[in-house]
């Protein structure tokens, strides 16, 4: 029996030809699939990257949409799902690897079981490399937690947006939250939506490989985006997110003055910390991200 399915790849500032070319050797090499690759470009700045990705629409079943505005991780996905041609949608961020040779296979045999399932991720082995790495480190460090028994033990707060399968008519019904613009929680908040609509998400071990991560200072400074958009979109979030639970805690304590005040005089030092050191402590990063959310609070 044929099998359909789209690829669909929201990309910024990334050549993903890579990536491209091991999915479409994969599709291709699986007997009955119906399939399709569409890449859209979310207003990269790069030109240089554009021209490289250009080659992708020589790809057999192979589309790549150059858009020339960003709009964000949430509308650009949007989009991808109303160009597809297919049923059933499988996403995938444009700079993961593909672990094994059996990775679309995978999906493939189940991809009628399950209006979502969600594959998981898993993080590059070399240490040495990334030594220093404060992402690399916390990515790694958290790795048991988001392992096959955790996922299925929390399905909807497990939900993340790199490595998905969907129904095609289940994301037009309840698509990615357009309002969020800036980095972060729109893979949260759209698991809250399908659980609170019932939809069920299925978690198998079909993990993306993650070999790339950002220096520190960048990756600091996407965390305060992501926490800043956190803030806004809380209520839309809630108990799914552990720092609106603390946050709600400390109110109910009545420490948010010295919770804000202790950070404001401690904020430079830990920041130099989590950016310099070449052992960045996760501890004092947890401490960050509550004294940066528990001040937005504050200067509101």
């Amino acid at each position: 029996m044929k099998k359909e399915l789209s690829i669909l790849i929201p990309t910024k500032d990334y050549v993903c030809t890579r990536l491209i070319k091991e999915l479409v050797k994969q599709a291709t090499a699986i007997q009955d699939l119906i399939f399709e690759v569409i890449v859209a470009d979310d207003g990269s700045e790069s030109k240089e990257t554009i021209i490289e990705n250009k080659i992708i629409n020589q790809f057999p079943h192979c589309k790549y949409i150059i858009r020339e505005t960003n709009v964000g991780r949430s509308s650009i996905r949007n989009f991808l799902a109303s160009q597809a041609q297919y049923p059933q949608l499988l996403f995938l961020d444009s700079d993961v690897y593909l672990p094994t040779p059996l990775f679309l296979r995978q999906y493939i045999e189940i991809i009628d079981s399950a209006s979502v399932v969600y594959g998981g991720t898993i993080n590059d082995n070399n240490k040495n490399k990334w030594k220093g790495n404060l992402r690399y480190k916390y990515e790694k460090t958290s790795e048991s937690k988001h392992d096959l028994q955790h996922r299925r033990a929390s399905p909807y707060r497990s939900f993340c947006t790199p490595n998905f399968l969907i129904n095609k008519e289940v994301i037009l019904n309840h698509p990615f939250d357009e309002s969020i613009k800036a980095y972060g929680y729109e893979d949260v908040i759209l698991g809250r939506t399908l659980e609170q609509h019932g939809i069920i998400i299925q978690h198998i071990d079909n993990p993306i490989l993650i070999c790339e991560f950002e220096d520190n200072k960048t990756y600091l400074n996407k965390i305060k985006t992501a926490l800043t958009t956190l803030f806004y979109n809380q209520n839309k979030v809630q108990n799914h997110s552990q720092l609106v639970v603390a946050m709600n805690l400390i109110k109910r304590l009545h420490l948010t003055d010295v919770v804000s005040s202790f950070f404001l005089l401690a904020q430079n030092k830990i920041e130099k910390q989590l950016i310099y050191s070449k052992n960045p402590s996760l501890l004092l990063l947890k401490l960050y991200k509550v004294g940066f959310f528990i001040s937005i609070q504050k200067h509101q």
